[in-house]
């Protein structure tokens, strides 16, 4: 019997700049599935990648999420108050720097330091 895989979410990382003075800090990514959002995958995701890029000597994440005052039917909060719930900080408020669906969006960006409990 062949066994279906499906893939409703994924994590990444990438280098937040080329230059030497930001070796230790990396900007991160999440999807999920709509689906299948608020069954904790989204933390198990984060955390495996949080372990891996502490193993590489990473100790600043930076995530920038969409923003808009008014949720629509394109963007919520959801990103949002994903990230504060995984210990991430807002550090800037980028002002209707993004268009996509046709609208203008803000760009909120947020940080977090690594320590040794975030990677168990």
């Amino acid at each position: 019997m062949k066994k279906i895989i499906k893939i409703v979410g994924y994590v990444y990382a990438g280098a937040y700049s080329t230059r030497e003075a930001y070796t230790w800090t990396a900007t991160t990514s999440i999807y999920i599935d709509k689906e299948y959002r608020r069954q904790g995958i989204g933390t198990l995701l984060y955390k495996k990648l949080e372990k891996r890029l502490k193993e590489k000597g990473i100790i600043n994440l930076l995530a920038g999420v969409a923003y808009t005052e008014n949720e629509d039917e394109y963007l919520s909060h959801d990103s949002e108050k994903f990230h504060v719930d995984q210990g991430y900080t807002e550090v800037a408020h980028i002002i209707t720097v993004g268009k996509k669906f046709d609208r203008w969006y803000d760009l909120k960006w947020y940080q977090k330091k690594l320590t040794k409990e975030d990677c168990k």
